[in-house]
């Protein structure tokens, strides 16, 4: 019986051996398992901050494209203004230009009228003609002129 005891003592004692052994291999388990999640939250927010950090550059880089996209409609409004404003300007230089063609080629005109006017008026007031036919003589005829008909 003594071995039987001996037996059963050492039973005991290797099994209380392997109950500290189960007991620290979980508890190392345990740790283990506690370091990963303690990682993979710091994992995580480092991850979050990363997609916010991303998130708030994409919406700088929109706001931005927005804000040039605004500058440029207005200065397009500002472009088309001036442009406006150079066709009146070149239209109404245009319009005096054709106005005083016309009144010079009015004026040339008149002036060609009145010159018709006062010449065909000479012409009335001398009822003279403006050439003079005169009969020559015979003895004209023989001297000065080539002959004809003799």
């Amino acid at each position: 019986m003594a071995d039987e005891e001996s037996f059963e003592a050492g039973q005991e004692e290797q099994h209380g051996d392997d109950n500290e052994a189960r007991k620290a291999m979980e508890d190392a388990k345990k740790l283990r398992l506690e370091k990963q999640q303690q990682e993979m939250e710091e994992y995580e927010e480092m991850r979050r901050e990363a997609r916010e950090k991303e998130a708030q550059e994409i919406q700088e880089l929109r706001e931005r494209r927005e804000r040039r996209k605004a500058e440029r409609e207005a200065e397009e409004v500002r472009l088309a203004e001036l442009r406006a404003q150079e066709e009146a300007r070149r239209k109404a230089e245009e319009e005096v230009r054709k106005r005083k063609k016309a009144e010079e080629e009015a004026r040339i005109k008149e002036e060609k009228e009145r010159k018709k006017r006062e010449a065909e008026e000479r012409l009335k007031k001398s009822k003279k003609p403006n050439f003079v036919i005169t009969k020559r003589s015979d003895s004209e005829k023989g001297s000065g002129g080539p002959e004809r008909g003799v």
